[in-house]
Parts: structure tokens; C-alpha cells; sequence
């Protein structure tokens, strides 16, 4: 008589209901894992390991299962999105188990270096994602420039540097004491150079929000030049779908330098 087999591990739950619809199938067609074994051209070992939710079997080994079960393709479409969501929740658990609690020390950043650190930080804070997965986030982060940045570089283009905080998980709310960084190592831009920023930046209305009143914090633009930053923000907030508030940018034209 057969061993029974182990019940599916549901550490991870998608890998587990991964391989409890890959059982059910086994089980309905009637099969035992030496019969599917001789079906799907896999040994039976790797089927095993395949529905026992441990594991996340490689795409092969899936597909060649549910075909050796059935013939029907609505079960490979079906198997390949729950293999899908398996795949999404392995790498999320992985990136939990290596995720860091240091928290990065931005008061302390004063030059390239410290920034480098921060940056790391806030990456392994993450789970240390795969510089591959980062790049999809943003078409403003190749994947060499993320790699580098886990390596140490730290980016001069701001595009980059905002991208790679919201591929380590930074919200909007969050980059204020990231900006403050920025401009403590690499300078104040110029109010022309500001203005250009927030036309190609690409970034949520939010995070151009924070980023001009950080810029104003401790810059000294003329009038002229303030009103035109200020313009800047409302020809994006009335010319964008974002639920924004308009007023507020108006706001920042009495705004004073921090004390």
C-alpha cells in the first residue's frame, strides 16, 4: 500500500494552492505519480516536490504535469496564472526574509558617502529586490544604474534617485528628508535649474509637490522666479487627472525660509 502523501505546505499560501490544484488534478485523472511520471516525461521525484507547496517548481515541470493530467490548454491558462501569483508571493517572501530593520539616518547625511548609505539601507529595508525587478518599476532606472546604486554609486540624476527610493518602497509623503539629503550633498539648484526639474521629473504631483516646498525651505528665488515655480505646479495640477488641491501651490508663494 502507498505512503500517504504529506499534507501541502502552506507556508507560503499562493505556492500552497499552487500545489493543491496541481494534486486535484493528479487525483482526478486517476494517475499515480509513476503513471504521471511516464505521461509528462519528468520523474516522479520532481512531480512530487512539484505539488508539495514547498518548493515553486520551475515552469517546465508545471506545465508538463497539468498536460501529462489533462489535455485540455483551459488548465494550462488557469495553471499559469495561480503559478504566476506563486511566483509574485515567493519573491515577496524571500524579499521579507532579507529585509533589514535599520532604518536609514538621514539627519546624519552630509556628503556622498553618508547618501550612499542611506540609499542601502532603505534598499536592504526593502528585502534587497533584484536590481532587474527595480528597473521595471521606472523607465528612469535602468537595471546597471540600480545595481550600481546597491554597490555604492549614488546618482546625479534626480529622475534616478527618486526612482530608485519608490522602487525601495519610499512613498510620496516619505521623500521630504530625502530631498533635504540631496540638497545638503550636491547643492541648491538655481530656480531655472528647479523649474526644469519639476517639468521632467515624471513623478506623482505629490512628490513634486514636496520637492518645491523643500526647495524653497532654504533657497532665496526672486519673487519673479517663485511665482514662476509656482505656476510651473499649477499648470500641472489643473493639466493632470490627479485629484490635487490647487491652492495650495498658491500658498507657497508667501512661503518662508526655515527658521
Amino acid at each position: 500500500m502507498a505512503r500517504p502523501e504529506s499534507p501541502v505546505d502552506y507556508t507560503v499560501p499562493a505556492l500552497g494552492m499552487l500545489a493543491e490544484y496541481l494534486r486535484r488534478l493528479r487525483i482526478s485523472a486517476g494517475l499515480s505519480y509513476g503513471e504521471l511520471a511516464v505521461r509528462s516525461k519528468c520523474s516522479a521525484a520532481h512531480l512530487k516536490r512539484a505539488a508539495s507547496g514547498r518548493t515553486l517548481p520551475a515552469r517546465p515541470v508545471m506545465l508538463a504535469y497539468v498536460r501529462g493530467c489533462t489535455g485540455d490548454s483551459r488548465h494550462c491558462m488557469y495553471t499559469e496564472l495561480i503559478y504566476g501569483r506563486a511566483v509574485r508571493a515567493v519573491e515577496q517572501a524571500k524579499r521579507d526574509f532579507r529585509r533589514s530593520g535599520v532604518q536609514p539616518d538621514l539627519q546624519s547625511v552630509g556628503d556622498v558617502a553618508g547618501l550612499s548609505h542611506a540609499l542601502r539601507n532603505a534598499w536592504a529595508q526593502e528585502g534587497r529586490p533584484e536590481s532587474r525587478t527595480m528597473a521595471l518599476s521606472s523607465r528612469w532606472l535602468p537595471r546597471s544604474t540600480a545595481n550600481a546604486i546597491t554597490t555604492g554609486r549614488v546618482p546625479r540624476d534626480l529622475r534616478q534617485y527618486v526612482a530608485f527610493l519608490q522602487a525601495c518602497g519610499i512613498d510620496d509623503e516619505s521623500l521630504a528628508p530625502w530631498f533635504r539629503a540631496w540638497f545638503r550633498v550636491f547643492g541648491r539648484l538655481s530656480a531655472r535649474d528647479a523649474a526644469t526639474t519639476l517639468q521632467t521629473l515624471q513623478a506623482s504631483y505629490d512628490a513634486l509637490f514636496t520637492y518645491l516646498v523643500v526647495y524653497l525651505e532654504d533657497a532665496s528665488p526672486s519673487e519673479e522666479d517663485r511665482q514662476r515655480l509656482v505656476d510651473i505646479m499649477q499648470e500641472i495640477a489643473w493639466g493632470s487627472d490627479w485629484t490635487v488641491t490647487p491652492p495650495n501651490v498658491a500658498q507657497l508663494i508667501g512661503h518662508a525660509p526655515r527658521p
